[in-house]
């Protein structure tokens, strides 16, 4: 049953367009000349170094650095001019004003309450002729409240972060050496215990942008630091009575040292962890592992208006092991617009057709959507099918067959794509799949299979999704509108005549009293929205039209989501704290 089951959603999603059936014999369909589609072959496929049909490690970088904030409407919403890297994409997700307000009201905070209680690494620097050593550098307290902090959107420019009314305790152990022949004779040392006072004060704006290279990028700009000393006490230092009493003078140079380092900091310690960081999910569905599949999710284009930040994502199915990929149609422009409702949840995300066709077309080419089974195979489906697969059931659909073959032989069939796949969508038919079929019957002659006949079938299928709770968790409903196997043609027989309409007849009572009922019984306990790492989706929305727009919120265990990704939250403080102490000693 499984085995059907999969024999069906596979086959449903073989192909579509209008070619001649014959062009597909050989398992390369070329799409006619005026039909607009793009051709490549094979030996041509490396000239498509530009746009979406280029591997990813070409087209990164191929005018990356064009890329053009554009104009913006009074709307806020980005009015963007896009350049060949970013002018096809298949998805683009939008992080709303609720997204932002998860992350000052939870996700930050707990993050930085992870660092009180730890011991920073050792910092060594080298500033205006001073070697600087500081050791046990430990985080005693922090008072940061949710309301202390506040993210917003500055469009065209990234996210403004401001912390206020914080304040914090540490303690650390200095040394400080003269490093230079006027002063090397110069040295001392001690604890500093310093409290600052809720006055304090950091704020910042985050821009996000992708370099050449394809790598996303953050950085920080307008930084301003005010921290504000309310207790200082310098111990086992013969100077520490001299720096208490120049605090006032001190602690400015100090702010100034922070905003210089911390505008520093992403390029030098954050960027490069970006930079080596994947946005391909491995698709793990049989063969599909063995060609390396994978749905590139990686980032071309970051835009921000007002109330939102729109990420543009290829959302394209490829091969590791066959980079260069024929695709029978262009992209479609994605919408620059969020879907409707998009601002009660935290992310929308849209997708287009092509991102789902051109896995069905990647699936293909690499012919994992061809499948032959024997006349066992399918007696062990057990679909109380009503004709049987041996040459003198089926010389009721091809008379001749049974003339050819006195003795009553097993016969197989073999199912293949004839056209390019295609997944439609549509508000009012919902999600469409258009998957015309060749199927090849073969006579088990001996050793070898001989060639009875072979028909087209137009396959299609639609249906309708909906996301409900159901049982405490959300589950994906898919009810099956309809799958349609006629009208049939006969695309070539070697035993005579083949009697469409009985078998026109016998598809349509399998598809009304068989199939459709089942694949509905199959799906009517819904597919369940699971989370991964801590992370679980609610509230989730699905929207059909000319695209598939999900919109939903997040619950989110971040401890569960540290111990899975870092092994520890510990594990994930020390690895922060090492990159602040490399980009302090840089």
């Amino acid at each position: 049953m499984a085995r059907f089951g999969a024999l069906l959603l596979l086959a449903l999603a073989g192909c579509s367009s209008g070619q001649d059936a014959t062009d597909c014999d050989t398992g390369e369909c070329a799409a006619p000349d005026d039909a607009g589609l793009l051709q490549v072959s094979q030996s041509a496929r490396s000239v498509l170094l530009q746009g979406a049909f280029a591997p990813p490690e070409a087209r990164n970088a191929s005018g990356a650095s064009m890329l053009a904030a554009g104009a913006r409407g009074a709307d806020g919403f980005a009015s963007t001019a896009k350049s060949p890297l970013c002018r096809d994409v298949g998805a683009r997700a939008w992080l709303t004003q609720n997204g932002l307000d998860f992350l000052d009201d939870y996700l930050l905070p707990t993050l930085l309450a992870q660092f009180v209680g730890k011991e920073f690494p050792k910092v060594s620097n080298t500033s205006m002729g001073f070697e600087i050593n500081i050791t046990e550098l430990t985080l005693h307290s922090l008072d940061l409240e949710p309301k202390d902090i506040q993210l917003s959107f500055m469009s065209g420019r990234g996210i403004r972060m401001e912390l206020h009314e914080f304040s914090l305790r540490l303690t650390l152990h200095y040394k400080v050496r003269g490093d230079s022949w006027w002063n090397n004779l110069l040295w001392t040392g001690g604890i500093a215990d310093v409290t600052l006072s809720k006055d304090s004060a950091v704020s910042a704006v985050m821009g996000l942008s992708v370099n050449a290279q394809g790598h996303l990028e953050v950085s920080l700009t307008d930084t301003k630091i005010d921290l504000v000393v309310k207790d200082l006490k310098i111990r086992n230092s013969i100077l520490g009575g001299l720096i208490e009493a120049l605090q006032s003078f001190l602690v400015p140079l100090l702010n100034r040292m922070i905003e210089d380092k911390l505008t520093k900091w992403p390029n030098e310690s954050l960027n490069p962890i970006l930079a080596d960081l994947s946005f391909r999910l491995p698709i793990p569905l049989g063969d599909a592992e063995k060609y390396g599949i994978n749905a590139d999710f990686s980032v071309c284009e970051v835009t921000t208006g007002r109330n939102f930040m729109a990420v543009d994502v290829y959302g394209e199915i490829l091969s590791t092991t066959n980079p260069y990929t024929i695709y029978p149609e262009y992209p479609l422009p994605i919408p620059e617009l969020p879907p409707l409702g998009w601002q009660d949840s935290m992310f929308a995300l849209t997708i287009t057709k092509w991102t789902v066709n051109s896995g069905l077309w990647l699936f293909q080419q690499l012919g994992l959507l061809s499948f032959e089974f024997t006349a066992q195979d399918l007696k062990k489906l057990n679909m109380n099918l009503p004709i049987g697969f041996d040459t003198k059931a089926l010389g009721a659909i091809a008379p001749g067959l049974a003339k050819k073959y006195s003795e009553v032989m097993d016969v197989s069939v073999g199912i293949s794509p004839l056209q390019a796949p295609r997944v439609l969508f549509s508000n009012n038919e919902g999600i469409t799949v258009e998957a015309p079929q060749k199927l090849s019957f073969k006579v088990a002659d001996d050793a070898n299979s001989k060639p009875a006949f072979e028909l087209k079938v137009p396959l299609a299928a639609s249906a309708l999704t909906a996301v409900v709770p159901k049982n405490g968790t959300d589950r994906l409903m898919v009810d099956v509108e309809m799958i349609k196997f006629t009208p049939i043609e006969v695309l070539g027989t070697t035993v005579g005549d083949v009697q469409l309409k009985l078998l026109s007849f016998i598809l349509d009572a399998l598809e009304k009293k068989g199939i459709l009922p089942m694949a509905n019984k199959a799906l009517a306990p819904g597919i369940p929205i699971i989370g991964a790492k801590g992370i679980q989706l609610v509230g989730l929305q699905l929207q059909v039209s000319e695209f598939l727009s999900v919109m939903s919120s997040i619950d989110w265990d971040l401890m569960r989501t540290l111990r899975e990704v870092f092994g520890s939250s510990d594990a994930f403080v020390q690895r922060v704290m090492k990159q602040i102490a490399k980009s302090m000693m840089e």
